[in-house]
């Protein structure tokens, strides 16, 4: 027998050894027990029509899931990193009285939460949450309300009653609310606010005019009943009729007077209202208080009809 055939007999026959593999959770089912295959998703029917939960549940289904039901759900739960994240946050928040929980004596994750509460919390930190979670629309309409400018884009959806900024597919009722905006535009029935460096990719995206929520509400709650999210806030009977009462003839005369002086003090040509428009628009912008280009065209050419 060669070498080579010696060195074959002394190589062993059995198997090769078996890696150990990590066994997946158990749970009890009848008298045995059997893995847990995994998180099972959120019942919305249900969830949607829930008002109060506990944490446990407010954190799982804040993440699509339905609430652990025992201790080895728990853990596997735990497993994946945001649920334990999320957990530790809220009890953090929670003992620090930034969330508040219902009816509850000392924070545990079993002490009960009002899901548009934690909805209302948990967005303020920038958590995504399933659109169906209770609360989520109302929250994320309310934050939508407090801010300064909404895009035409922005706009065109909340007339659809769609929060901005999720992705929607191109609907006739999206088209239609675009078209009305457009028309508002070219009527004066909304005033836009027109950055002077917006691009191409602006415009195509909806972000080259903008518009003051508190002069938004009123058209577009009249315009789209039933699917703008928000009513125009009730105003005082002093301010109502100030704000109807036209500019007198004489008052606007001298503003117009005064902005004809002003332009000629810039050295701005008033046979050129668009150009100069522009120019004051840029101004305005610089001062905080910025006023569209095309609204500032418009005096311009009535005050140069007037001294000229």
């Amino acid at each position: 027998m060669s070498e080579n055939d010696k060195d074959k007999a002394r190589v062993s026959k059995a198997p090769a050894p078996i890696s150990p593999v990590r066994s997946a959770p158990l749970v009890k089912v009848g008298n045995g027990r059997a893995p847990v295959s995994g998180p099972k998703p959120a019942d919305w029917d249900m969830w949607e029509r829930i008002p109060v939960a506990n944490l446990k549940a407010a954190i799982a289904v804040s993440l699509g899931y339905e609430p652990p039901e025992t201790l080895e759900e728990e853990q596997l739960y735990s497993e994946g990193g945001e649920y334990r994240k999320r957990m530790h946050v809220a009890l953090s928040h929670a003992t620090a009285g930034k969330l508040h929980l219902f009816r509850s004596g000392a924070i545990k994750p079993g002490a009960q939460v009002e899901l548009a509460v934690f909805a209302e919390w948990a967005l303020s930190l920038g958590w995504m949450l399933p659109e169906r979670f209770p609360g989520v629309a109302a929250a994320a309409f309310a934050a939508w309300k407090r801010k300064d400018l909404w895009s035409e884009r922005e706009l065109r959806d909340l007339c659809c009653g769609l929060i901005p900024d999720r992705s929607s597919p191109a609907t006739d009722e999206l088209n239609e609310a675009e078209e009305a905006i457009r028309r508002a535009l070219i009527a004066r029935a909304l005033r836009a606010i027109e950055p002077m460096y917006s691009t191409a990719a602006d415009r195509l995206a909806g972000r080259a005019r903008f518009f003051s929520p508190q002069e938004a509400i009123p058209w577009a709650a009249a315009r789209f009943p039933g699917r703008f999210p928000f009513e125009p806030e009730a105003m005082k009977v002093e301010d109502l009729a100030a704000a109807e009462r036209p500019l007198a003839p004489k008052a606007k005369n001298t503003l117009l007077k005064i902005i004809s002086a002003l332009a000629k003090g810039l050295n701005l040509d008033l046979s050129q209202p668009s150009k100069s428009a522009v120019i004051i628009a840029r101004l305005t912008e610089e001062n905080g208080a910025p006023v569209g280009a095309r609204a500032i065209e418009d005096y311009l050419k009535e005050a140069r009809a007037l001294t000229a």
